[in-house]
């Protein structure tokens, strides 16, 4: 394990140092301008506007994210400080991939260290993560915030929630965990993350009074601070409204017309998968919603892709028949050459040329496939010692010492939940009233049947 760390470390640094000797990863740079800007030189954070060509690039994350990028400020703008960056996003990127392999390890019983380091190297060569790297952005470090509560939860541990709520005030989208904590009834969960999250953010306004009031009273709803919507490399639901209607940003009624009812249909599937035991399908559905609901989904936020595409490994791994082995298999397949592509061949700015169905089916495809995998992505319960259904099921507000068993405890999380998302009033009073009329009828004929004491009537031999 030390060697093929120390070697995966090597290979890391001889290529972000080659990658640095031509050019500094665009957004290191603009997260470094503008820590210095803020914390060196006291001018308003979200004045800071990065020169480039196109477009001016200025901060545009909450203000709790300053001071988790504030270690930047420390250093100046060379090589050594976008290589230590960028081998911090590697080791974000080790980090959470050495949990998300656990449960194919402990199925399959493979050595953990080669599966490891073979779907740490298969994840690098998928596109979203690539461009997190090769850019500087802060992905990995969000997606490993959110991994380690998915451990967290697994392990039933009453610190769950922390990552979700650091990520969230990091940068918002995150904030979908807390509302899927919430609906897979993980009640201690969501107020560790809802806690934690508003905590940090208040320690934005205590730190940046100003630019936290700026922040969410005008800059959140503001998307075109961000960039242009509708080019090609915005893969959200909004950059597709957008391209629709030829205009630089979508509309917000249309947008929220589509992004309400896919968000409410990812939740709706990732607590069924969770209730079924298959967390990491779970974590996986919500990490792609958080993309195709965002205003802005580069082509490198889609970084969630690499949880989803385990899941469909796992699937794989664990189908029992032929067919489904070689299906699963496909779609793994199919899912990594997919999200390996680029879509530069298309273009990125407007005025696009004429629309074909090739062109548009292309310029949508990580959309698309995005979609399909919210839609289809298999619920393979993580039946393992660390990743069980029952430790899965675990609700974190429940004492760790308690006598109510594992199966009681999912089993009372299924009625909690099945009112909003199982069942209608109607099929619960019509299941009540059945079942109410049948033990009526049950314990009427055992009265019948049974023999009266001797000197004694019953009721039913009364004439």
């Amino acid at each position: 394990m030390v060697v093929t760390a120390a070697l995966a470390i090597l290979a890391s640094t001889v290529w972000a140092i080659h990658q640095d000797v031509y050019k500094y990863p665009l957004d290191v740079t603009v997260y470094h301008g503008a820590m210095n800007w803020f914390w060196n030189h006291d001018r308003p954070l979200y004045d800071f506007h990065a020169g480039t060509g196109l477009e001016p690039l200025g901060f545009v994350y909450p203000p709790f994210a300053a001071v988790f990028l504030a270690p930047l400020s420390f250093f100046e703008l060379s090589p050594m400080a976008t290589t230590l960056f960028t081998q911090a996003s590697l080791g974000a990127l080790a980090l959470f991939m050495w949990w998300l392999v656990t449960p194919l390890v402990k199925r399959t019983g493979w050595n953990k260290v080669y599966v490891w380091a073979l779907a740490t190297a298969g994840a690098f060569a998928l596109g979203p993560v690539y461009r997190t790297v090769e850019l500087g952005q802060i992905n990995l470090f969000l997606v490993a915030f959110v991994v380690a509560d998915f451990m967290l939860l697994a392990r039933g541990s009453r610190w769950a929630g922390i990552g979700i709520g650091i990520a969230a005030a990091i940068k918002l989208t995150p904030a979908l965990f807390v509302v899927y904590l919430l609906v897979t009834c993980r009640w201690r969960a969501t107020i560790m993350a809802a806690a934690t999250a508003a905590s940090a953010t208040l320690v934005g306004f205590l730190l940046m009074p100003r630019a936290s009031w700026l922040y969410f009273s005008e800059y959140m709803s503001d998307t075109t601070r961000l960039s242009i919507g509708q080019r090609i490399n915005n893969q959200s639901l909004a950059g597709l409204v957008a391209r629709v209607n030829d205009t630089p940003q979508a509309s917000q009624l249309a947008w929220l017309a589509l992004a309400v009812p896919v968000a409410l249909f990812a939740l709706w599937r990732a607590q069924r998968a969770q209730r079924s035991g298959a967390e990491l399908t779970g974590f996986s559905i919500v990490g792609l919603a958080t993309c195709l609901v965002s205003p802005i989904s580069w082509v490198h936020h889609l970084v969630w892709v690499v949880p989803a595409l385990i899941v469909v490994v796992i699937a794989a791994v664990h189908a029992t028949h032929l067919f489904h082995r070689l299906m699963w298999a496909t779609v793994a397949l199919g899912t990594f050459v997919l999200f390996s592509t680029r879509l530069e061949a298309y273009g990125d700015y407007p005025p696009f040329p004429a629309w074909t169905a090739e062109r548009w089916i292309g310029t949508n495809a990580f959309l698309i496939g995005m979609i399909l995998l919210i839609l289809f992505l298999p619920s393979t319960p993580d039946s393992t010692p660390d990743h069980g259904t029952a430790l899965a099921a675990r609700s974190s507000d429940t004492p760790r010492h308690s006598t109510v068993g594992p199966l009681k405890r999912d089993e009372l999380r299924e009625n909690r939940t099945r009112f909003w998302f199982s069942r209608s009033i109607t099929a619960d009073v019509a299941a009540i009233c059945s079942r109410s009329l049948h033990v009526h009828w049950t314990n009427l004929r055992i009265r019948r049947a049974a023999p009266a004491p001797h000197g004694h009537h019953t009721e039913d031999s009364r004439t």
